[in-house]
């Protein structure tokens, strides 16, 4: 194999990289606003104080993941 064919080997190996990392996130997205979903149910139904925190923090770390992988398969594309 000569350093243009291995170049296109790697080359091709990366992206098929990616292709896998986004169409996971993009699972995990959809997985994560689910999420924020039952969450917001929780907020509006339960009288617990304890669930309401949980969803709330729910709500607050999940938003900002799905920001996160929102940004990198932007950059990643």
């Amino acid at each position: 194999m000569n350093d243009s064919e291995y170049i296109k080997t790697i080359s091709n190996f990366i992206k098929s990289m990616k292709y896998d990392d986004i169409k996971w996130m993009e699972k995990m997205i959809n997985h994560h606003e689910m999420a924020l979903t039952m969450a917001e149910e929780a907020i509006a139904k339960t009288e617990r104080n304890e669930l309401k925190l949980l969803a709330e923090n729910i709500i607050k770390t999940q938003t900002k993941e799905i920001n996160q992988m929102k940004a990198w398969i932007k950059e990643w594309s």
